[in-house]
């Protein structure tokens, strides 16, 4: 698990593929972002959901706050504003609102540095 220090803007990696991706595929994406040729998918609508250690109900993002980097290849900035383990997950869905792909929860911990 990646831990970052409180005060820190994190970039949150996520994909949608037709297929699983073997780790070395895994690792050139969260390195760059870029997938294998041709199996990125391209939901209509994209959601970048986070939630803090602190209980608050998670935050959804869309739009502009949500940024493609190829088909299928997106990013977040999280702001980590407290410590503890934070959680986020990536989803899309067709125009009518019907899931199309989800991310399984990922989670980073902040730390408070003195």
């Amino acid at each position: 698990m990646n831990v970052y220090p409180v005060g820190s803007q994190v970039i949150c990696r996520f994909a949608f593929t037709s297929r699983a991706l073997n780790p070395a595929e895994l690792a050139a994406f969260i390195a760059s972002s870029l997938l294998p040729s041709g199996i990125g998918i391209a939901p209509d609508l994209l959601y970048f959901d986070y939630e803090p250690p602190n209980g608050d109900a998670p935050t959804v993002l869309t739009g502009d706050s949500i940024s493609t980097d190829h088909v299928g290849a997106y990013h977040a900035v999280l702001p980590i504003t407290l410590s503890g383990l934070w959680h986020y997950r990536g989803r899309g869905t067709d125009s009518d609102g019907t899931p199309v792909a989800c991310t399984p929860d990922q989670a980073i911990r902040a730390v408070r540095t003195f």
